[in-house]
C-alpha cells in the first residue's frame, strides 16, 4: 500500500518523523505554561522541594517517576527543557515503532512509516503540556523492550538482549495499561514465529502453541510477575490506597469500556470541529491533493483482503485492550478533558484501522488507487496535526489567562481572615476542566506567596460525570427507565460551599496534593470568592498568539495585555466551613 512517497536513504525516514513531530507538537517547545499535574510537579521542582515530591510518588507506588524527574533537575529547573524532555520520548517511541514494524512485520517501509507517524500525531499526546514528562517514559521502555526481545531472536537467542528486554518491560508496567497491551504484542510474536501465515489453520496454531510457550515462557509471564509482585515491592499507601483497584467485569466496567472505545474512534473528529480547524485544514488538503496528482509514481498493487482483515483485527484488539485496561480501573479516556491521559496509546490501534480503511477504498477505486491512497494518508496526518496545533493554542491561551489572573491578584491584598477561596470563572479557556485540583491554590501562591491559601476550582463545586453518576445512570437503565432525568438532576444538584470547604480541609489534613501551594494553610478560617471576568472579547487563538509574540519580542508589553484580558474581584462570603458567621477585620 503506497501512502507516502518513498525516501532514497533510511535516515530520511527518521528525519521525516522528526519533522512530523515538530509540525504536530512543536508548539510545546515554546510553551512556558503549567497545567493540571504539571503545576504540582513543577512547583516542587522549581523550589527544590524534593522530599514532598518523593513522598507523593512513593505513596502512589511509582518511585521510578520521582527519580526520572529528580535526576535531570536536581540542581536547576528549566520549563523549556522540561517540555523538550516531554516531547523527546514521543519521538523515540515513533523511531522504535517504525524500526520494529519495518523489520519484524510484513509491513513495507512506507506503510510502517505511516503507522509510526500516525501514532506520533495522535492528539491524546497533548498530555505533554499537562503532566510530568516522566509519564512518557514507560512507552519508551515498553516498545524498546519488545524491540530488543525480537532482536534477541534475530541474534540467535542473545541472553543479554533478552535480559535487558525483560527488565525494560517490567519497568514499563508502572503504566498499568501495558499489562494488558503486552499480550497483544505476544500475539504478534506468535504470528512472527509462525511466519505470519495469511490464513492460519487452527490445527497449525494448536500444534505450534506448546513449542512457543516453552521457548517464550518468560515473556509471557513477566506481566503476571509484576502484577502480583507490585503490591509488595511498590505498595500504594495513604490517600491513594485503592486508586489502582481493579474491577474485572461489571456493568460499570463495560460502561467505561464502551466510552473509551467511542472516544478513541470519534474524538478526533469531535476535536476537529471543536477547534475550528476546517479552513486551514481544507487549504492544506487541497495543496496535498495538487501534489498527489502532479507527483509521478507507479500504480501500487491492490492490498490482499487477508491483509486488510489483519489490519482491522489488530486495530480493534489494540484499542480494545487499552480500553479494557482503563475500564477495569473505572477510568475512561476523553479527548476534551484531563482524562485524555487514559487514551495515550490508542493511536497505534487507530493507525491500523486507518490502514484497513485506506486499503479497502484503494481496492474499490482501482483506476485512481495511487492518488486516492496517497491523498487519504496525507489527509489523515493533516487532520491529526491540526487538532494538535489547536489543542496547544488553547492551552497556551489558558496559561496566558492565568498569568493575567496572577497579575491582577498581585495588585490586591488577600481578604483579611480568609484562607479558602472559591473560584468563579467567567473567562474559561483551555480544554475540559479549566482549572485542575491544585491550580487555583498554586495560582494564589504565585500571586501572594507564603503557601497560605487553598483555592477551590469550579469543577469541584458541582457534580461531575464520575463513578457515582455512572452508577445512577446504570441503575435507571436496569429499571428500564430513561436515565436522562436522573442524570440531569444529579449533575444540577447544588453543593453547599460549607460541605465542600469541610471536605477540602479534611483532605488537606490527610496530606493531599492540595498541600502544593498551601503548606501553611490554617483550617477554620473564613471563606471567600475569587471571581474572574473577561475585559475584552478575544478568541483563544488570538490570546495565545498575542501572548507568545509579546513574551518573545516585547515582554514589557505583557502587563498591558493582561489588563486587556482579565479582571479579578475578591469577595468575602462571611462564613467559615461550619457555616457560622465569620466577621472580617474592619467590619
Amino acid at each position: 500500500m503506497t501512502l507516502l512517497p518513498a525516501t532514497s536513504k533510511p535516515w530520511k525516514d527518521y528525519a521525516g518523523l522528526v519533522g512530523i513531530a515538530l509540525l504536530a507538537h512543536g508548539l510545546v517547545l515554546i510553551n512556558d505554561g503549567n497545567y493540571a499535574d504539571g503545576w504540582l510537579f513543577n512547583f516542587f521542582a522549581e523550589r527544590g522541594d524534593w522530599d514532598r515530591m518523593k513522598a507523593m510518588w512513593y505513596e502512589i507506588g511509582r518511585p521510578f517517576a520521582f527519580w526520572w524527574v529528580y535526576l535531570p533537575f536536581e540542581n536547576f529547573f528549566n520549563i523549556y527543557l522540561f517540555k523538550f524532555l516531554s516531547l523527546l520520548p514521543l519521538v523515540l517511541v515513533s523511531f522504535i515503532q517504525f524500526h520494529f514494524l519495518h523489520r519484524f512485520t510484513p509491513l513495507s517501509r512506507k506503510t510502517a512509516w505511516f503507522v509510526a507517524a500516525f501514532t506520533l500525531c495522535w492528539p491524546f499526546y497533548h498530555m505533554i503540556v499537562w503532566g510530568a514528562f516522566s509519564d512518557h517514559i514507560p512507552p519508551v521502555l515498553f516498545f524498546g523492550g519488545w524491540l530488543l526481545y525480537f532482536l534477541h531472536l534475530d541474534k540467535n537467542g542473545n541472553r543479554l538482549l533478552k535480559g535487558v528486554s525483560l527488565a525494560l518491560l517490567f519497568a514499563s508496567y508502572f503504566y498499568q495499561a501495558f499489562l494488558v497491551y503486552h499480550y497483544v504484542i505476544v500475539l504478534v510474536l506468535f504470528a512472527y514465529t509462525m511466519g505470519y501465515p495469511p490464513r492460519p489453520a487452527w490445527t497449525d496454531i494448536r500444534q505450534h502453541l506448546p513449542a512457543f510457550l516453552k521457548a517464550h515462557w518468560a515473556i509471557v509471564l513477566v506481566p503476571l510477575v509484576f502484577f502480583f509482585a507490585k503490591p509488595y515491592l511498590f505498595p500504594v499507601v495513604g490517600r491513594y490506597t485503592g486508586y489502582y483497584s481493579i474491577d474485572f467485569l461489571s456493568l460499570k466496567t463495560l460502561a467505561f469500556f464502551a466510552g473509551s472505545v467511542a472516544n478513541a474512534l470519534f474524538a478526533p473528529l469531535i476535536g476537529l470541529g471543536a477547534y475550528y480547524t476546517s479552513l486551514p485544514l481544507l487549504l492544506i488538503v487541497l495543496a496535498g491533493a495538487y501534489w498527489v496528482y502532479k507527483k509521478k509514481s507507479s500504480d501500487p498493487a491492490s492490498v490482499p483482503t487477508a491483509r486488510l482483515v489483519w489490519y482491522l483485527a489488530l486495530g480493534c484488539v489494540l484499542i480494545a485492550s487499552l480500553a479494557y485496561a482503563h475500564a477495569a480501573n473505572h477510568k475512561m479516556g476523553m479527548l476534551l478533558s484531563y482524562q485524555a491521559r487514559h487514551n495515550r496509546q490508542m493511536g497505534l490501534g487507530a493507525a491500523f484501522l486507518t490502514l484497513a480503511a485506506i486499503g479497502y477504498i484503494g481496492n474499490r477505486f482501482v483506476r485512481v488507487r495511487w492518488p486516492v491512497q496517497r491523498f487519504l494518508g496525507f489527509t489523515a496526518l493533516a487532520i491529526l496535526v491540526f487538532i494538535n496545533i489547536s489543542i496547544y493554542l488553547t492551552q497556551q491561551a489558558h496559561w496566558a489567562k492565568n498569568q493575567a489572573v496572577i497579575h491582577q491578584l498581585k495588585k490586591q491584598e488577600p481578604l483579611p481572615g480568609v484562607g479558602m477561596y472559591f473560584m468563579t470563572n467567567h473567562l474559561p479557556m483551555g480544554m475540559g476542566v479549566d482549572y485542575h485540583y491544585a491550580e487555583v491554590s498554586l495560582t494564589l501562591d504565585a500571586a501572594w506567596g507564603g503557601e497560605q491559601f487553598i483555592g477551590v476550582p469550579p469543577y469541584l463545586q458541582k457534580r461531575r460525570y464520575d463513578r457515582e453518576w455512572v452508577g445512577i445512570v446504570l441503575n435507571e437503565l436496569r429499571q428500564g427507565k430513561n436515565p436522562l432525568p436522573a442524570s440531569e438532576a444529579y449533575l444540577n444538584e447544588p453543593i453547599a460551599r460549607t460541605g465542600i470547604a469541610r471536605r477540602m480541609e479534611a483532605e488537606w489534613g490527610k496530606g493531599l496534593g492540595f498541600r502544593a501551594g498551601s503548606k501553611h494553610f490554617q483550617p477554620g478560617g473564613c471563606l471567600g470568592e475569587l471571581i474572574v471576568h473577561a475585559r475584552e472579547d478575544m478568541t483563544e487563538a488570538l490570546v495565545a498568539l498575542g501572548y507568545l509574540w509579546r513574551r518573545m519580542v516585547s515582554p514589557e508589553t505583557l502587563p498591558a495585555h493582561y489588563d486587556r484580558l482579565a479582571a479579578v474581584d475578591l469577595k468575602p462570603l462571611g462564613i467559615d466551613a461550619t457555616g457560622r458567621s465569620c466577621p472580617l477585620e474592619g467590619t
